[in-house]
C-alpha cells in the first residue's frame, strides 16, 4: 500500500477491486476516529494500483468479509488497528532490525516509498499521484534522490566530450568570423 497507515487502515472491502488491480481511499483515521474524507482541504478520493506482489495478500485479507468491513483488522480485537497498536508493532520492528529509534513509521513508509520510486526512475508527477498529493511541491519534500543514482546519472555524459565539442564549436565560430 502506498498512502500510509492512517489511510490503509481505513480501507474498506468495497473500495478494493482485485480484478482491475486498484483500490480507492475515501476516508482516513485521525488518531482512532474514522473521518469521512482524507486529510487536507482539497483532498479527493485517491485511486491507486495494487502491487502485483500484494495481490495474494489482499485476496486473503478480503476473504469472508462484507463490503463495509475494513480490509486490515487486528486479529485480536477484530477491529481496525489502532494508532497505538501500529506504533507498538513499529517499535518492535525497529528494535529487531536495530533501526534508529527516532525513525518514524510515517517516514519509513511514505518518504522511503517516494524516494525508492524516484531512484528507480519514476517521474515526480506519478509519485505525487500515488501519494495523493494535489501539489507537486509536497511530493518533492518526500522524495529524496540517492547520491549513488546521481553518480550514475552524471556519468551518463562525458564532460571531456562536452569540452571537446565546445572547443570545436568555438573554433568553427572563430573560423566563420575570420571569413
Amino acid at each position: 500500500m502506498t498512502l500510509g497507515s492512517q489511510y490503509t487502515r481505513a480501507l474498506k472491502v468495497k473500495d478494493v477491486d482485485i480484478e482491475k488491480g486498484y483500490y480507492i481511499i475515501h476516508s482516513t483515521f485521525s488518531k482512532n476516529v474514522l473521518k469521512d474524507k482524507r486529510k487536507g482541504k482539497m483532498s479527493k478520493p485517491v485511486i491507486n494500483p495494487i502491487h502485483e506482489e500484494l495481490k495474494s495478500i489482499m485476496i486473503r485479507c478480503l476473504r469472508d468479509k462484507t463490503p463495509d468491513n475494513f480490509v486490515f483488522i487486528n486479529p485480536r480485537t477484530k477491529m481496525p488497528y489502532t494508532e497505538d497498536t501500529l506504533l507498538r508493532i513499529w517499535h518492535s520492528v525497529k528494535k529487531k532490525l536495530n533501526l534508529d529509534e527516532k525513525l518514524r513509521l510515517y517516514d519509513a513508509t511514505r518518504h522511503s516509498f517516494a524516494s525508492n520510486l524516484l531512484n528507480h526512475g519514476v517521474s515526480i508527477a506519478k509519485i505525487s499521484k500515488l501519494l495523493g498529493h494535489t501539489n507537486i511541491k509536497t511530493t518533492e519534500r518526500y522524495a529524496h534522490v540517492d547520491i549513488n543514482s546521481l553518480k550514475v546519472d552524471i556519468n551518463k555524459i562525458s564532460i571531456l566530450q562536452f569540452k571537446k565539442e565546445n572547443n570545436k564549436d568555438n573554433k568553427d565560430k572563430e573560423a566563420t568570423e575570420i571569413d
